[in-house]
């Protein structure tokens, strides 16, 4: 790849000028453009932002040169890790919109000549060709342990490749069965942080992406366990037929390449490889610790359990988060009169206030301009669930963009609004990361949140580091013009109150 330099200046030239007379109208020192051109130097954002407008450039050449610009700027490797986070963070919807888009299929979907195979099969083993078949034989498995099984359960060792689409695929197209909950259980390697690849820190994150949309879907229960690729690594773990899918009563093999199987339900051979994962299982770590709602979340995962002196917040959500410009009378305002836990909300929303009006600690806040039209619109508030709340009133809703509005400006608070062209937050996304954890919360379903942990320290790092450096980011709009974006709304919805005033 070309470096910045060589890649400004070859669009310099195409663009008809030469170092001297792209200077003169462009208004840049002449020296400064020769140095940039020869990678001696590198240019303020405000100044490659000149230069990007007085090129005459493409669509795709101006992303090359703001990626080359990057990649200058932050390095190969650390580029690569920030852009797995962003598509990490986008890909948490993807599961939902193939949940609504794919009907479930029960086993009186599949074709009798199907049924009537698989119904043969515990007598011998079968082999089978093509991703196509291997996929449509897997997928049928699932279903059938599903809706024959009281406790259905598959364990998993598949190619660490996210985008692989055996297990994504199979799984959408499972109807949801309180009686029967599938539990799936998979493990996967990740990379260690100092592996000698320009994308061994994406590695870990492109896993990431892949089983976030499997943890939060309703359809089955995940468990995705790992451990780090020098683990294991002189161990056979089948030359011809590596990965593989325990069933409750069968067996499926795969091929590396993932275009021949064998399925099997010699009870022999699935206790063996049974026994094979749950010995492996030992030496792996959780990746997610899962909660199943917001009260179950507090217990297990309580907000206040960082020490102050250690403790540094980044957030990322689609509404404001009234945590960063509420107090505990704002909280206590908006929560039910009548509910069960109120005082241990109330108590953790305090804790949690202290440490950001702590001058000492760092807190950092980006939200979507969409999810504060929305709390401007309807008043409902996102960072509680939707059981716990009522509706925020319009003078509420004023008091608190005035108070977002006097915390960005005086600078107190690193708070940002994102840029939806560039950076696409799923509009039910909660995360909060320290130095600690992640913490990653769904509230989408009406009912209640699902709240997951991540305290792998790679990822957690990554996400650290990509979330310290969005202000510095084309993801977020700039200081000046998040204040803009604020007044506007605040002078609509002062519009609105004088309309109701009447």
């Amino acid at each position: 790849m070309k470096t910045f330099g060589e890649t400004l200046r070859k669009y310099i030239e195409e663009s008809g000028f030469n170092i001297y007379q792209f200077a003169r109208i462009s208004g840049i020192n002449r020296i400064s453009i020769q140095r940039y051109a020869t990678d001696q130097r590198f240019p303020a954002p405000d100044t490659f932002e000149t230069i990007l407008n007085h090129l005459q450039l493409k669509p795709y050449e101006r992303q090359e040169l703001e990626t080359s610009y990057e990649i200058a700027k932050a390095g190969k490797l650390l580029y690569f890790q920030r852009l797995s986070v962003k598509e990490l963070l986008e890909s948490i919807a993807t599961i939902y919109i193939s949940e609504e888009q794919l009907r479930p299929y029960s086993l009186d979907c599949f074709p009798g000549n199907t049924l009537e195979l698989l119904s043969c099969l515990p007598e011998k083993v079968c082999s089978f060709s093509g991703f196509i078949n291997i996929q449509h034989i897997f997928q049928t498995e699932l279903i059938r342990i599903s809706y024959v099984w009281e406790k259905p359960c598959v364990s998993l060792f598949l190619p660490t490749d996210p985008g692989h689409a055996l297990l994504n695929t199979s799984l959408t197209s499972l109807a949801f069965s309180p009686e029967h909950t599938l539990l799936l259980t998979q493990m996967f390697y990740l990379t260690k942080m100092n592996a000698n690849s320009d994308h061994a820190g994406s590695h870990n994150l492109n896993i990431l992406s892949a089983i976030l949309p499997l943890s939060f879907s309703t359809r089955f229960d995940y468990q995705a366990y790992y451990y780090y690729d020098d683990y294991m690594s002189n161990q056979n773990f089948g030359i011809l037929f590596p990965y593989y899918a325990i069933f409750n009563d069968c067996l499926m093999l795969f091929s590396q390449d993932m275009e021949n199987a064998f399925l099997s339900f010699d009870k022999i051979l699935v206790k063996l490889y049974q026994e094979r994962f749950t010995h492996h299982l030992k030496y792996c770590q959780k990746m997610l610790q899962t909660a199943d709602g917001y009260m179950e979340h507090l217990k297990r995962f309580p907000l206040s359990d960082t020490p102050f002196c250690s403790y540094t917040e980044y957030m990322l959500n689609y509404q404001p988060c009234l945590g960063s410009i509420g107090d505990l009378e704002l909280a206590d305002a908006l929560l039910h009169d009548n509910l069960e836990n109120r005082e241990l909300i109330l108590k953790t929303m305090a804790t949690r206030l202290q440490m950001l009006q702590n001058p000492d600690v760092p807190h950092h806040h980006y939200f979507t301009e969409q999810g504060l039209i929305d709390f401007i619109e309807s008043g409902a508030c996102m960072e509680f669930p939707p059981t716990l709340i009522k509706e925020c009133p319009l003078s509420l809703r004023l008091m608190l963009l005035c108070r977002l509005r006097e915390v960005c400006e005086t600078g107190r608070q690193l708070l940002r609004i994102t840029d939806p062209a560039v950076f696409h937050i799923p509009s039910y996304l909660f995360l909060t990361v320290t130095e600690a954890k992640v913490s990653l919360f769904n509230y989408q379903q009406e009912a209640s949140w699902s709240a997951i942990s991540i305290e792998e320290t790679g990822i957690l790092s990554a996400l650290i580091d990509f979330l310290s450096y969005l202000p510095d980011s084309p993801y977020v709009y700039s200081k000046e013009k998040t204040l803009a974006i604020l007044d506007r709304h605040i002078a609509s919805l002062r519009q609105k109150l004088e309309k109701e005033s009447f």
